[in-house]
């Protein structure tokens, strides 16, 4: 254990993370609450991305080796004992599947807790001893008939997915269904000669074993490690009972259906797994690493910074990083979802993932290859997949009260009319049977997983982040989005926006004058005085400026084709003696709307005055157009200018309301106003400087984040691209995915309903619970896909906006 004092105050100290917990957040967390748990520990800040732990204690009460004694025991057994690992599962097909791995790996000594991702096929296991070994979880996977190898699997190119035919041949389990399939067929059409009663039933019985026998053993295998009821061993029940009473015809058909549908749900959900996982895909697998003169094909993972890369026409850049040589043109849709190309030159952004379309070019690595920004976002999404929204962890619970209900009333339903109205056992018996199948909540549990997975998918391909299901649920919600100003709605950026000339001169004169005299200033001014110039088409015949004198903050002066020139404030232009009351009426008109006048003057005369202000995004306005007539009644600006620039702002826009000259922690607090008064809140900002206010909304939007850390890790949903016009399609997908959601979950529900209805009411086979339950399972998993094709269609429609604005 190494600690620093940081010097703020005699009671704090840093304290360097152990690496094991700077990679798993749940390790810092227990970390944490080992020191926290001393008497005279204030507080504890944990950073796991820069790896420190920042303590505020009381010396008094515990002293620096104390904290440095528990601290080191602390390390030592997050080292030892606490870790994690994830498991890429295989043959699992039904969330029930699992239930069944999760609650049977968690039973193994040594093992915290597990997490099954249904979605991505993964599970996450929690060690809490240091004898456990990923050797028993992958034994006991696999005595549950399915497969687990350590870490994640890279999805299969969309060239390579197979055809529903190839899928029945290929599959082992399709081909058993295929086998029982036939085996019914011969059997039905013998059961109608009355003399080969016996072959009939013996060929249907075979049709039983060949295409039950997978159900069975999974069914037993559950009640064995993981104490569960679970679908396959109801399924299992059902048939035993149908055949006990002499249905064959039915038990054999329940097979062939429930084996027919499981085959179907498994092509469908390797296909959603494909979609899903294909970012993935985006991942360069080799970089060409320059050492002097020669190249050398290395893997893109193995990457170092400060590595001098080359990259041809047609490749995926491997890493992040600058253009250093040459010029070229880069797809960056896979980051930002934008698809026309992106310009590159030298000093140019590139990321690793995108695509460079034209020219050859060399680029340094400025990020590990582990570590770029489409590795986070790969990651990210991972995690998003995993976190439930509220509507599903509702139905998570929903299910597990739900079976065990319907299994005590089917029990019910087979003894009380037979034992307590003298009603025949096998009319009753047999309704039980349907019920058992009817309890099985497949369709239910699967409706909500497999439409936020698609969502968060086809955000994911264009360009947004959006952290889980929680965010898209509240964002189908929202109707308050409040704005930053600066760098969201507008560029963040000065532009000339009127240039008023005095004394006879013209406007291109004034700006020939003020351009040779900033040609060299980085000032934000400087640069929108030259790029005025550059679109007037002044910037070939500015004059060289010499003699130059800069007052920080105030203006410049200088000799320009032997004039005295000065640009600067009118305070500036004051000082120098030069008289601008001619122009007082301009200065207040333009002050009032929040523009910044630069007042010219030459030989001490006054010549001009060039009006700037923050560039107003032309997506702006149709972007508020476009989520006013979505339904978000309430659009906010919030900014720390002058009232004037805001009002300015504001009345240029569908802006219903604006707060001017805020302090950081004025936004937070008119956020949780907001909040109170009309629910569910977004905030919109450019990533960093609205943090707190990012951090207080229900949903912190933050955009342009690409290759921006901060924002990317802290954003609740992240539009990669520096485009406004993607928000108005975010909050579609969030109300599209909520719709799906709601029709999936009636759906389920109604179709159950029915069926039990019809099931106690003696008005249902067997074939027939089975058939809806296998239809329910299919129907919702397609309206859930269909989110992953949502159309992105903003530019169109913004575009029309603006032409009707203009």
């Amino acid at each position: 254990m190494q600690y620093e004092n940081v010097g703020m105050t005699a009671g704090q100290l840093s304290i360097d993370l152990p690496a094991v917990a700077a990679n798993c957040y749940r390790c810092a967390s227990r970390f944490q609450d080992d020191i926290v748990a001393l008497r005279g520990i204030d507080s504890v800040e944990v950073d796991a991305r820069s790896r420190k732990v920042t303590i505020t204690y009381e010396p008094e009460k515990v002293d620096l080796e104390t904290i440095d004694r528990v601290g080191t025991n602390a390390e030592a057994k997050l080292e030892r004992t606490y870790r994690h690992a994830i498991y890429q599962l295989r043959g699992m097909d039904c969330e029930d599947c699992a239930a069944t791995i999760g609650a049977s790996v968690k039973r193994l000594p040594g093992v915290s807790g597990t997490d099954v991702n249904f979605i991505a096929t993964t599970l996450r296991v929690e060690f809490d001893e240091p004898s456990a070994r990923d050797e028993d979880v992958i034994s006991m996977v696999r005595d549950l008939g399915y497969q687990a190898v350590v870490g994640a699997a890279r999805a299969e190119p969309a060239a390579d997915r197979p055809s529903i035919w190839r899928f029945f041949a290929r599959d082992e389990h399709a081909r058993t269904t295929l086998a029982a399939i036939t085996l019914l067929a011969v059997g039905w059409s013998l059961a109608f000669a009355p003399s080969l009663g016996w072959l009939w039933r013996a060929i249907l019985a075979v049709a039983i074993v060949v295409g039950g026998w997978p159900i069975a053993l999974r069914g037993i295998r559950a009640i064995r490690y993981a104490r569960s009821l679970d679908m396959n061993l109801l399924m299992t029940i059902a048939v035993l009972g149908a055949a006990a009473i002499d249905q064959w015809i039915e038990a054999a058909l329940v097979v062939v259906l429930f084996s027919v549908g499981e085959a179907l749900e498994t092509y469908s959900m390797d296909r959603a797994r494909i979609s899903i996982r294909a970012l993935v895909n985006r991942a360069p697998a080799q970089a060409r690493v320059l050492h002097g003169d020669h190249e050398h094909l290395q893997p893109a993972t193995e990457v170092k910074v400060g590595d001098r890369i080359a990259v041809q026409p047609g490749e995926r850049i491997p890493a992040d990083g600058r253009v250093v040589t040459g010029i070229t043109a880069v797809n960056e849709a896979p980051i930002t979802g934008e698809s026309a190309l992106a310009p590159k030159e030298p000093k140019d952004q590139v990321y690793a993932g995108t695509v460079n379309d034209a020219g050859f070019f060399e680029m340094i690595a400025e990020r590990p290859g582990a570590d770029t920004t489409l590795a986070r976002i790969i990651r990210m999404v991972e995690e998003a997949q995993a976190r439930r929204a509220p509507i599903q962890r509702f139905v998570d619970r929903f299910a597990r009260v739900y079976t065990p209900i319907i299994v005590t009333v089917a029990v019910s339903v087979a003894l009380v009319p037979p034992l307590g109205f003298g009603q025949p056992f096998g009319d009753w018996f047999l309704r039980a049977l349907v019920l058992l199948v009817i309890a099985c909540p497949c369709a239910l549990v699967i409706s909500t997983p497999v439409a936020i997975a698609a969502a968060l998918s086809s955000a994911t391909s264009n360009g947004v982040l959006i952290k889980g299901g929680a965010f898209l649920e509240a964002l189908g919600k929202v109707r308050t989005i409040a704005f930053d100003k600066t760098g969201t709605l507008t560029r963040g950026m000065p532009a000339v926006t009127e240039v008023v000339p005095f004394g006879g001169e013209s406007e291109a004169e004034v700006l020939r004058y003020a351009a040779a005299l900033e040609r060299r200033s980085e000032h934000p001014l400087a640069r929108a005085i030259r790029r005025a110039a550059e679109t007037t088409g002044l910037s070939g015949q500015l004059p060289e400026a010499t003699d130059l004198e800069i007052a920080a903050g105030r203006g410049i002066s200088g000799t320009v084709l032997g004039h005295a020139i000065s640009v600067g404030s009118p305070a500036f232009l004051g000082d120098e003696s030069v008289d601008i009351a001619s122009a007082r009426s301009d200065i207040r008109r333009l002050s009032a709307s929040g523009h910044t006048p630069i007042m010219l003057a030459r030989d001490g005369q006054l010549i001009g005055l060039i009006a700037t202000a923050d560039e107003v995004r032309e997506e702006a306005r149709p972007t508020l157009q476009a989520l006013e007539q979505s339904g978000v009644q309430h659009r906010v600006m919030l900014t720390g200018d002058r009232d004037g620039t805001a009002a300015a702002v504001a009345s240029d826009m569908a802006i219903s309301d604006f707060h001017a000259e805020l302090l950081p922690e004025d936004k937070v607090a008119i956020i949780r106003d907001l909040a109170r008064s009309d629910g569910p809140v977004a905030m919109v900002g450019d990533g960093i400087n609205d943090a707190p206010a990012l951090a207080a909304a229900d949903i912190g939007i933050a955009m342009g984040v690409a290759g921006t850390d901060t924002a990317l890790e802290t954003a609740d949903v992240a539009l990669m691209g520096d485009d406004l016009r993607r928000l108005p399609e975010v909050v579609a997908l969030g109300r599209r995915t909520m719709r799906t959601v709601r029709l999936n979950v009636t759906f389920s529900l109604t179709t159950k309903a029915v069926f039990i209805v019809l099931a106690v009411a003696g008005l249902s086979t067997l074939w027939m619970a089975v058939l809806a339950d296998v239809g329910a399972s299919v129907a919702v998993t397609v309206f859930g896909l269909r989110l992953v094709r949502h159309r992105w269609h903003s530019h169109k429609v913004t575009k029309a906006h603006t032409r009707h604005a203009r």
